[in-house]
C-alpha cells in the first residue's frame, strides 16, 4: 500500500522557512538515506535567501549546507499500528550541523551589511509528513555552543530555532 511504502532513498526539494531568519530562507535539495529503521541520514543544499527588514529591496544569496541524524521515535509504533508513514511520515528528534556561507551575491546591500558565514548545531524535534508527490515538515530545537571540553565545559543552549518546509519528492 503506497501510504505504508518507505523508500531507502529519497530525494527532495523543499523551500524552508526559518525563525529567527539569521540563516535566510534556504531553498534546499536534499537526500534522506535510511541507516537502519529507525535512523536516517538527511543532507541538504542549496542557497539561502536573506533580506532585510527595512523594505528597500536589499538582498543576498548565501550558500546553506546541512547534514541530520535522525531517530524516528514513532516510526515502529505506526508500522505496528498500520498507520501512514510514506517515506518516514513520522516524529523525529534529531542532531543537525548547518554551514551558512558569507553571500554569494549582494543585491542592493554592501559586504559590510551582509551576514557572515558560520557553523551552527541544533537538537531538534520534528515533523515531517509526505502526501503522494508533495512534503511538509516542521521542526522547533535548541542551538547548541560546544566549550573547551578539556576544562569540562560541554555543552551551552545559545539559541532557539524553529522552521517550516514545504516541497516535492523528486524521486525515490
Amino acid at each position: 500500500m503506497f501510504s505504508k511504502d518507505i523508500e531507502k532513498n529519497i530525494f527532495r526539494a523543499s523551500f524552508t522557512c526559518i525563525f529567527p531568519d539569521d540563516e535566510g530562507w534556504p531553498l534546499t535539495f536534499s537526500y534522506e538515506r535510511e541507516i537502519r529503521k529507525p535512523f536516517t541520514i538527511v543532507i541538504g543544499v542549496g542557497p539561502s535567501f536573506r533580506s532585510t527588514a527595512n523594505e528597500t529591496g536589499e538582498l543576498a544569496i548565501h550558500g546553506f549546507v546541512s547534514a541530520e541524524f535522525r531517530y524516528y521515535f514513532n516510526l515502529v509504533h505506526r508500522i505496528k499500528k498500520e498507520k501512514t508513514v510514506r517515506n518516514f511520515s513520522a516524529t523525529y528528534l534529531s542532531l543537525q550541523e548547518s554551514l551558512f556561507s558569507g553571500p554569494l551575491a549582494l543585491i542592493n546591500l554592501s559586504s559590510e551589511n551582509a551576514a557572515e558565514g558560520k557553523a551552527r548545531t541544533f537538537l531538534n524535534l520534528g515533523l515531517q509528513k509526505q502526501f503522494k508527490q508533495t512534503y511538509f515538515h516542521i521542526f522547533l530545537g535548541p542551538g547548541l555552543h560546544f566549550n573547551d571540553l578539556d576544562k569540562g565545559e560541554w555543552v551551552l543552549i545559545e539559541d532557539f530555532h524553529a522552521g517550516i518546509a514545504f516541497g516535492f519528492v523528486l524521486f525515490e
